[in-house]
């Protein structure tokens, strides 16, 4: 065995975890870089190829979330699926729980307010809205 083997073999759990966090931040540093403009372009690209996916057309219910830090926004596959008569749902985030909320129209989606996280979802009604 060679010294780099055995230098990759004695990598720590640790190593690994400060490496992945390194390497995470350095990925939202740059998309968090990149411009408006370029997001809206190729999350509506990348929205397209969705939705011409066989997977896409099959199914009946897809889960679904709102973008922060520059992530794709999958808005415009999310209505498409309500045009389809999918059923739609969004995570709702409170403390530790964690829940899948059903949104019932597409326009029950301007009406949702930030959460938590900053991020827009449903209201925290018990049941969907």
């Amino acid at each position: 065995m060679d010294n780099a083997s055995q230098g990759r073999k004695k990598v720590s759990k640790m190593g690994k975890a400060l490496l992945k966090k390194m390497l995470r931040g350095k990925c939202l540093k740059m998309r968090q870089e990149l411009a408006h403009g370029f997001v809206e372009r190729a999350s509506g690209k990348i929205c397209a190829k969705l939705v011409a996916t066989p997977q896409f057309k099959e199914a009946k219910t897809i889960l679904f979330y709102f973008p922060v830090k520059n992530e794709v926004n999958c808005v415009l596959a999310m209505q498409k699926a309500f045009e389809l008569g999918k059923k739609v749902f969004l995570p709702m985030i409170r403390g530790w729980n964690f829940r899948i909320i059903e949104v019932k129209s597409f326009a029950a989606l301007a009406k949702m307010k930030k959460g938590e996280l900053g991020i827009r979802e449903p209201s925290g009604r018990k049941t969907p809205l």
